[in-house]
């Protein structure tokens, strides 16, 4: 018997001497005082063998667990013409549970963690060889303490599936434009043939080369398409057929495109370089409700161009520019430098505008750090930024001369170096023709760089920037409201942009896309809008869908709009190649779990505790004792 075992041992002796003594001894002679000190004795005995914590024999503690891989591209046929073999699990080990989003992903490295912890010593990986996360998953085995196998029941395949669709960010009716179309292929074939079709209709198509090996072959084809003469959204489907394809889910991928989209959007124009525009692009993309184009200067050999921003981002002239930002229903200029005429007059003739980044009179102090005060001012923005901190925000640049120590309206105040009279960060200004912003102030995009509050702040200053001046004014009817991906997965949760006001929400009925005008809708939601202006609507069956939403409540009380929304079935699942190394997954690791399971682990002996304790307790109560 070693010294530690004598320890307690002799501790839960002398315990028990005392128990049996003072019972005897020391309390009142009454009827049951032996039970008592019988109940005290296992109690104290249950705790004495839970501090020696010894093993119990578990035939858990030595397990095996396997993981299937349930992704769609298992699905698939091998090129043979054979489906993957899974027919020797049904006498497998137990199966590690998922969720139902890790049961369709070909992501592992959660689940193998987690039977690993769950305390597994051999994990076997059924999969098709296609993972997301093979990189994690090696380094996972390399250190885990487990036995790790890989069964392989994939192999080649014919494939051919759309990977993305992609069309310009602004068009009129009538306009003739190419799309990009990438198409990945897997296995040798014939070649194939990528269908456009407009609205269900065909109307153009590109031929694939066929590919010379049986790997993954990845193809962008660029059709032309020429758009009806008519606004509103179309749907462009990019449609891919090759012979034996062995998956459909992949074969088909839409955009919605709104024509003469640029009328009504929010226009950003950046005449200088730097960070502030790329950050408030998208962040007006998520808070101001409306669709986002924005323009770069650049200098190029056949003169001032500017980059157009978004998912195919080109160079565009000057007049392209100035007449986006005629048709725009907010814009925003940032950066204080020439440009060219056609351009500074449309930007100087915006009704609703904001001038960030642009000089004021004279700049003081340029060379100082501008630190926002911790006071918050009366403002129409002051209901966005109330409960948020305003101390410890990264400092700002190039503040303009001010005498007056306030001005009515700004809703932040900065300090030189976070000393000084405060000085106003913005000028809210409003005209019969509409309202305008000026922000002489730059480096906002720092705040949007740090996680936390800095970026909630920069979130909820340029939504309330954003609703401020398109409130005044003739505000366009579609200011405020959208779905932010005119495409979405079925089942899927729609998340919305909407004009951002406190106590507002969102109805949204919806119809078939072919339904009469007159039907009744097939669903109507109704969700509350949070103060970012984000609402999230619940999913959709697929199909064509056409919608028109109400706000109720708040500054944009009553505002309508309608539009269209697809629900598209697709995953690109199978184009996701197969791993070339899943034999350097296999790890033969010795495994570090003990033979037994501790008994602490057991609920058991805690109940029995608890139990006894209370037993005596009640007991002694019930006797007279104390």
């Amino acid at each position: 018997m070693t010294p530690a075992l004598l320890v307690p041992l002799a501790v839960a002796a002398g315990a028990l001497v005392i128990v049996w003594w003072s019972y005897l001894r020391r309390e009142l002679p009454v009827a049951g005082r032996t039970g008592l000190a019988v109940l005290r004795s296992i109690s104290i005995l249950a705790i004495v063998v839970l501090i020696l914590d010894p093993e119990l024999p578990d035939e858990r503690a030595a397990r095996a667990r396997t993981i299937l891989d349930a992704s769609p591209s298992v699905s698939a046929r091998l090129a043979d013409g054979s489906l993957p073999d899974v027919a020797p699990l049904a006498d497998a080990d137990p199966v590690e549970p998922a969720d139902a989003a890790e049961a369709v992903s070909s992501a592992f490295t959660a689940r193998v963690a987690r039977a690993i912890e769950s305390g597994a010593t051999s994990v076997t990986l059924v999969t098709d060889g296609r993972l997301r996360d093979a990189v994690e998953l090696r380094a996972l085995v390399d250190r885990a303490p487990v036995t790790f196998d890989v069964r392989d029941v994939g192999g080649p395949v014919v494939n051919a599936g759309v990977e993305s669709i992609t069309a310009p960010a602004g068009v009129r009716a009538g306009d003739a434009f190419d799309l990009l179309v990438t198409v990945v292929r897997e296995g040798a074939g014939a070649p194939g043939v990528v269908e456009i079709l407009l609205d269900g209709e065909p109307v153009a198509s590109e031929t694939l080369p066929a590919p010379a090996s049986g790997g993954l072959l990845r193809t962008e084809v660029r059709p032309r398409v020429t758009l009806p003469e008519r606004a509103g959204a179309v749907r462009l489907t990019a449609r891919v057929r090759v012979d034996g394809d062995a998956f459909a889910d992949d074969d088909a991928r839409s955009v919605l495109v709104e024509v003469d989209r640029e009328r009504g959007a929010i226009a950003v124009v950046s005449v200088v370089p730097g960070w502030e525009a790329r950050f408030l692009i998208s962040t007006l993309a998520e808070v101001g409700g409306l669709p986002v184009v924005g323009f770069m200067r650049v200098v190029t050999a056949d003169g001032e161009r500017f980059l157009r921003t978004g998912e195919t981002p080109g160079l565009v002239t000057p007049e392209e520019v100035a007449r986006a930002v005629e048709d725009a229903a907010l814009v925003v200029r940032q950066g204080d430098g020439a440009v060219d005429s056609l351009v500074a007059r449309a930007l100087a003739s915006a009704p609703r505008r904001v001038d960030l980044g642009v000089g004021i009179g004279d700049v003081r102090r340029t060379a100082a750090e501008w630190y926002v005060s911790g006071e918050l001012p009366s403002s129409p923005l002051a209901a966005e930024l109330a409960g948020l901190r305003l101390l410890g925000l990264p400092p700002l640049r190039r503040v303009p001369e001010s005498d007056a120590p306030t001005a009515a309206g700004s809703p932040l105040l900065l300090r030189a170096d976070g000393t000084g009279d405060p000085v106003p960060a913005m000028l809210l200004r409003e005209t019969s023709a509409g309202r305008t912003v000026e922000v002489p102030a730059t480096g906002w995009w720092r705040w949007a760089l740090r996680p936390g509050e800095p970026a909630t702040l920069y979130r909820r200053l340029w939504s309330g920037i954003t609703g401020w001046v398109l409130a005044g004014g003739r505000a366009p009817e579609s200011a405020g409201i959208a779905p932010r991906d005119g495409v979405v997965a079925p089942e899927a949760p729609v998340v919305w942009n909407a004009a951002p006001a406190a106590d507002a929400r969102l109805e949204v009925r919806w119809w078939a896309w072919d339904a009469d005008d007159e039907a009744a809708p097939a669903r109507v939601d109704t969700v509350a809008v949070d103060g970012l202006g984000r609402a999230v609507v619940p999913g959709l069956s697929e199909g064509d869908w056409r919608w028109a939403t109400t706000v109720l409540g708040g500054e944009a009380d009553g505002r309508e709009r309608d539009g269209r929304l697809v629900a598209e079935r697709w995953t690109d699942d199978l184009l996701v190649p197969r791993d070339a190394r899943l034999d350097e997954l296999r790890s033969t690791a010795t495994p570090v779990f003990a033979a037994g399971r501790p008994l602490r682990a057991s609920p058991w002996p805690w109940l029995l505790v608890v139990l006894m304790l209370s037993a005596e307790w009640i007991v002694r109560r019930r006797t007279g004792l104390r």
